[in-house]
């Protein structure tokens, strides 16, 4: 966990959104109604996002993140293309503007690590937008965390041309991966990866097994799907659970050991808290005003690179030890991503 930084002594924090696609306009949305916040500054390459965004939810609107008075902000949000992150995120670093940068850190594994180094020697803080971490299904899990020794895990979505600049490992199954990484520890051990381009340049769908004393786990994620679908299927010794992230239920299978002929169900809505981004930049903001991280599931950097280094691990797997037959689908080396061959 980060250690201490010069606390924001400013009545309001101000803050700066860099993107405003999709979801920078819900942190835009979020940051105009913490009461310790204010929003500054909304920043988006296409002025008429940027505009809207500013008529939305205030503050002023800027094409070019370089154009903001940086002694006029107290704080940063970066919610653009993975591929921009490091450029943009050590732009502010350089100018000791504490930074959130939404998921993943950046591109690559080794840009992630000079981002987190460039900012510890510069004693800026710098914080990740791991949002699952803030999920009430994983707070269950984690309040509740039993031996696991069989979990499968399945994060789907229909295609939409968001977030297409990096692989699905990097997009979405980075979540799942980030959170296996909090409850399990760095036990984990890659058995085997599959990944296929489907309708892109990269990939598009993966499956993943891995492996840690005392339990496995398999991994599917795609963005080509008809449904939305983020579970866990968790299965132990008598006993299994289903934690739905999208939906917020949980649902509970034990053996009743006095008649093992019987079994004992339990299906519950977990307690509906808000919204899950809500929460992570309110953690973000009480940090800044306490010069502390004052939540554990506030993502550092240091953790973000080690989710980071992991996926990569993966696509190494798929690019370099994929099974022969799906040899004719991937052709390019796991420095670049995943290319339809024609």
């Amino acid at each position: 966990m980060m250690k201490g930084f010069p606390p924001v002594k400013r009545s309001q924090i101000r803050f700066a959104v860099v993107g405003v696609g999709h979801l920078g306009r819900h942190h835009a949305r979020i940051l105009a109604q913490i009461p310790d916040a204010e929003l500054a500054y909304v920043v988006d390459i296409r002025s008429d996002r940027a505009r809207s965004a500013a008529a939305m939810f205030g503050g002023i609107p800027l094409e070019d993140y370089r154009d903001i008075p940086l002694d006029t902000i107290d704080a940063v949000s970066i919610v653009t293309p993975t591929t921009t992150h490091e450029e943009i995120a050590s732009y502010f670093i350089d100018h000791g503007i504490p930074t959130f940068v939404e998921k993943p850190l950046a591109a690559t594994a080794r840009q992630a690590a000079s981002l987190a180094q460039r900012a510890k020697a510069r004693g800026v803080p710098l914080f990740v937008g791991h949002i699952e971490r803030f999920n009430p299904a994983y707070q269950y899990l984690k309040n509740h965390l039993q031996p696991m020794c069989f979990i499968e895990i399945t994060r789907v979505h229909p295609f939409v041309p968001r977030s297409t600049d990096v692989d699905i490992v990097t997009d979405l199954m980075i979540h799942d991966l980030d959170l296996l990484l909090c409850l399990v520890g760095p036990h984990l051990r890659i058995m085997d990866a599959v990944g296929v381009p489907v309708v892109t340049g990269r990939i598009d769908a993966a499956s993943v097994r891995l492996e840690w004393p005392g339990g496995r786990a398999n991994l599917v994620a795609s963005r080509v799907s008809r449904v939305h679908m983020r579970r866990w299927n968790i299965f132990s010794e008598g006993r299994y659970l289903m934690a739905d992230f999208q939906h917020r239920e949980v649902s509970i299978i034990r053996l009743d050991y006095n008649n093992p002929l019987a079994f004992t169900n339990r299906d519950f809505r977990l307690r509906d808290f808000g919204e899950p981004l809500d929460h992570e930049l309110r953690a973000f903001v009480s940090s800044l005003r306490e010069g502390r991280p004052t939540s554990p599931d506030l993502t550092d950097a240091t953790s973000a690179v080690h989710a980071l280094e992991f996926v990569e691990s993966i696509l190494r797997s798929i690019h370099e030890d994929r099974m022969r037959e799906l040899s004719p689908w991937v052709s390019s080396p796991v420095s670049g991503l995943a290319t339809v061959v024609t």
